[in-house]
Formats: structure tokens, C-alpha cells, sequence
């Protein structure tokens, strides 16, 4: 009887461990570049015809969906979830970075969506910081990219820019020989 119960309990702990898990734990590191501004606004000579919105950041695809997947992501905030991990987040256009030097950020909207590449599909980004020398922000969403800083702004409208996804996948667990060892003993 109990040759037979170890049998079993080793039986079970081989097919638990070959048994690929259903999730499929990752990061997605996200870039962004958006178009070249169309509209130079306030003060002359901030930003140029030149300067775009550009963005990255990683998301933890195992925050963002229970099966670890950042594959048909649904619209979501996924900064607010905790899905997008602070310090990888960067967001330019000329003069305005955002998080400052200092990594000093407020994001006011960080939502998007994915298809089934994992590919950014919908989304509406907005981060900004107001301290003594003046308002920054960076903004990009399907339909307008814009920026702000130093008194000067600048805009794109209806020309989106383009998404790139470096999605990253943990690689299967292996058989750990020390239970099974133990077990065989």
C-alpha cells in the first residue's frame, strides 16, 4: 500500500511539472514614434516642424492579464493597474520629457488596448508636471499627438503614429530533480 501511494504522489508531481503551465508569463517593452508636428503653438521657436512624441515603456504582461498575456489586451488603464512598470516609462517631444530628470511625473491617462500580436491598437496617454520652471506635458492618443513646455506647444492631428512591441516570454520551468529525488529514495 504504501509502494502504491508513492507511486501515485510521484506519478502526480512528474505530470505536474510537464505539463505546461497556461500562463505565459511576460513583458512587453512598447515604443512609440509619432509624426512630425503639423501645428507650432505660443511662444516661437520651443518645438519645431522637426519634433514628434516619442514613448516606451514595459509593461508586466502577468499584471496586465491573468494568463500572463499581453496579447487582446482590452482598453484599460494599465498604468493605474500597476501593469506598467514607473520606471520604465519615457515620453519626449523636443524640449518635454517626461518623467523629468528628477523622475517627477503625474499621469493623468494611460490607457490602451492590444490586438492579437500584442500589438498597441487604441490608446490615450497623457502625462504632465507643473513646477517652477513651467508646464511640461507630452500627450498621444489614435487621433492627436501634442506636447507643451516652456510656453511653447506643438500638435499633430489625424496622422497616429506608430506602435513596436518587444515582447519578452519566460521561458518554461524546468524538472526540479530534488522532490523527485527525495521521493525515489
Amino acid at each position: 500500500m504504501r509502494l502504491k501511494f508513492l507511486f501515485v504522489l510521484f506519478a502526480t508531481l512528474l505530470i505536474i511539472q510537464l505539463v505546461p503551465s497556461g500562463a505565459r508569463a511576460s513583458t512587453a517593452k512598447y515604443s512609440y514614434i509619432g509624426n512630425n508636428f503639423t501645428t507650432i503653438e505660443f511662444t516661437p521657436g520651443i518645438f519645431t516642424a522637426d519634433d514628434r512624441v516619442t514613448a516606451s515603456f514595459t509593461v508586466d504582461c502577468t499584471t496586465a492579464h491573468a494568463a500572463g498575456d499581453c496579447r487582446n489586451l482590452p482598453y484599460r488603464n494599465y498604468y493605474s493597474t500597476g501593469a506598467v512598470q514607473p520606471d520604465s516609462v519615457d515620453f519626449s517631444a523636443g524640449p518635454a520629457r517626461l518623467p523629468t530628470a528628477d523622475g517627477s511625473v503625474d499621469v493623468n491617462r494611460f490607457s490602451f488596448s492590444t490586438d492579437s500580436n500584442g500589438q498597441i491598437i487604441d490608446w490615450d496617454m497623457d502625462l504632465t508636471w507643473l513646477d517652477a520652471d513651467g508646464f511640461i506635458n507630452v500627450d498621444t492618443d489614435n487621433f492627436l499627438d501634442s506636447a507643451a513646455a516652456l510656453g511653447g506647444g506643438a500638435v499633430v492631428r489625424g496622422r497616429p503614429g506608430t506602435w513596436n512591441a518587444a515582447i519578452r516570454t519566460k521561458s518554461p520551468r524546468s524538472i526540479p530533480t530534488t522532490p523527485l529525488a527525495v521521493l525515489v529514495s
